[in-house]
């Protein structure tokens, strides 16, 4: 199984006309991630960027709580 199959989709958030931020969760070598990704969306190229975070599951919670308590 390749690794983008490993990958289950939570959410998409609309950017701007040609991009989008992708929310997924994933298994890599054992360790459990959160995946939080701008992807673009064009006639030339479609697809994931390398702006975005991949987060460890285990730390994602506290990250979260951090962002929601500088809101």
């Amino acid at each position: 199984m390749g690794f983008k199959e490993n990958l289950k989709e939570i959410a998409r958030v609309k950017k701007a006309e040609n991009s989008e931020i992708v929310i997924s969760r994933g298994k890599q070598e054992g360790v459990e991630f959160v995946d939080i990704r701008e992807f673009a969306i064009g006639e030339g190229y479609s697809g994931p960027t390398k702006k975005g975070v991949r987060l460890p599951i285990t730390i994602f919670p506290d990250v979260l709580e951090k962002l929601i308590d500088a809101s």
